[in-house]
């Protein structure tokens, strides 16, 4: 007689990100500028990992594009779900209008791009979740480079914040 236990069964999903392309940081005329009007075109990939259940990205979720902590590009995800033991993926434009990076920063961005070294960070924002009183998930994509497609097979680095107030005085 035999049983089959679900214990380790329902594991947590995966999340990656990968730069396609950029636009709006060119060396020779971009960089010059007072403000940047930056585009990020990104690929978003959940992958649940249950055999049982799926995964989703659901609406609310957002992404922001940095460079040394500075944000650089945003945009809201769209409902995005993985069936169980599957992979799902979406492709997103980030934008930053405007944007103002302090000069150090814009100078290790330029030095950055022309050696080919640049890579950005991608956070993804997951809404909070009605029963988790104040706690949201943040999916930190560090070191991402544009173009480096392999960087969908690496997964990112999920953390719980507190995102409640205390207005307790």
């Amino acid at each position: 007689m035999g049983f089959l236990t679900w214990s380790n069964l329902d594991t947590a999903p995966q999340y990656s990100a990968a730069i396609t392309s950029m636009s709006g940081l060119d060396p020779a005329t971009d960089l010059g500028r007072a403000t940047l009007d930056l585009e990020f075109n990104l690929t978003i990939r959940v992958a649940a990992t249950s055999p049982v259940s799926g995964a989703c990205l659901e609406v609310g979720t957002a992404l922001d594009v940095s460079y040394q902590g500075v944000r650089l590009a945003g945009a809201p995800v769209p409902r995005l779900c993985a069936g169980p033991k599957h992979a799902a993926e979406a492709r997103r434009v980030a934008w930053g209008a405007a944007v103002r990076v302090p000069r150090f920063v814009l100078d290790g961005l330029a030095k950055d791009l022309m050696n080919g070294d640049a890579a950005f960070d991608v956070t993804i924002a997951l809404p909070p979740k009605a029963s988790s009183e104040g706690r949201r998930q943040l999916v930190q994509c560090m070191a991402r480079r544009v173009g480096d497609d392999g960087a969908l097979q690496a997964p990112c680095l999920v953390t719980e914040v507190d995102t409640s107030v205390n207005t307790s005085g």
